[in-house]
């Protein structure tokens, strides 16, 4: 699976980031093409649809995972449930927006927002221009 090493090190952290400082862990290096300049890349947009496909498109990927100085322990009803996130990286690789399915409660929810509040990504790029555009990561919590 894709993101599989996302997956391990988030139910790793999780597990054992009760009270522990800050940590970045980065991941191995995507090399991306050189991007145009903004003026240029002005208007441009990702692709609608599926842009997997489309030629000149590359999805957004992960650069460097930053955990919160304090995670809450997860709790038991998001325990072992597949849980999906869908998020917007913008245009700089920030989280801008986060979708969360397979969990519902509010604790849940917000211990999963603040865990992807310190993802960084490389944009999604698409005729050589950065542009925002939505991610997916799977995972389940134990």
């Amino acid at each position: 699976m894709k993101h599989e090493r996302w997956m391990i090190a988030i139910i790793g952290v999780i597990a054992a980031c009760a009270s522990q400082p800050a940590q970045s862990k980065a991941l191995p290096e995507t090399v991306r093409p050189p991007l145009r300049s903004a003026q240029e890349c002005e208007g441009v947009r990702a692709p609608p649809g599926d842009p997997k496909t489309i030629a000149g498109y590359e999805q957004p990927q992960e650069s460097r995972m930053v955990m919160p100085t304090r995670l809450e322990t997860v709790p038991a009803r998001a325990r072992n449930v597949p849980i999906t996130l869908r998020l917007r990286v913008n245009t700089q690789g920030k989280v801008d927006s986060t979708v969360i399915t397979g969990v519902s409660d509010s604790a849940s929810v917000r211990m999963l927002r603040k865990l992807v509040s310190g993802y960084e990504f490389l944009p999604a790029v698409y005729q050589q221009c950065a542009v925002a555009d939505w991610t997916e990561l799977q995972m389940t919590l134990h």
